[in-house]
C-alpha cells in the first residue's frame, strides 16, 4: 500500500466548503481522504500538518463544530508521524528552505509519495514523486 504525505492546502481543499479555497482542487483531495479512510492509501499526518490545519480551519469559524469532527476523523484514519528533536535537526541540516516542510518529509520515514499544492517545496529536496491532487489521483486511484 502506498505510504503518502498529504501536505495542509490539500487536506484543508477537501475539508473545507466549497468556494471557500477556490484555488483548490477539492473533489480530487477529497478522493485521497476517501482513499485514506477505505485504506487503499496511508496518509501521513505530522503534529506540524495538524497544528497548520487546526490554525487555518478553525478560529472563529461559524461551523467549527463540523470541522474540529472533520480534525477529528484526520486522527482516526492517518497514521501518525512523531516529530523529535532530532527530526528538526535533520531537518534544519538538509537542503529544504522550509524547516517544516523538511520536518514533515523526515518524520514520515521514507514516503512513497507526496501530495501538495506546492511541489517546489519539495520536488528539488526529496526523491519520491511529488503530485498534485490531480495527478495522485490520475495515477494511484483511477
Amino acid at each position: 500500500m502506498i505510504r503518502v504525505i498529504i501536505d495542509t492546502n490539500v487536506i484543508l481543499d477537501a475539508l473545507l466548503p466549497d468556494g471557500e479555497r477556490p484555488q483548490g482542487d477539492r473533489r480530487s483531495a477529497q478522493l485521497i481522504l476517501d482513499a485514506v479512510s477505505q485504506r487503499t492509501v496511508v496518509g501521513l499526518l505530522s503534529s506540524v500538518v495538524f497544528s497548520e490545519l487546526v490554525h487555518v480551519g478553525k478560529p472563529r469559524r461559524t461551523d467549527r463544530v463540523q470541522v474540529a469532527q472533520s480534525f477529528e476523523y484526520l486522527l482516526d484514519i492517518c497514521e501518525w508521524t512523531p516529530i523529535t528533536a532530532d527530526t528538526y535537526r535533520t531537518a534544519m541540516a538538509s537542503s529544504f528552505a522550509d524547516v517544516n516542510d523538511a520536518a514533515i518529509f523526515f518524520a514520515a520515514s521514507r514516503p512513497d509519495a507526496i501530495v501538495t499544492r506546492d511541489g517546489k517545496d519539495y520536488r528539488d529536496h526529496v526523491n519520491v514523486p511529488v503530485y498534485t491532487a490531480s495527478q495522485f489521483v490520475v495515477k494511484h486511484l483511477k
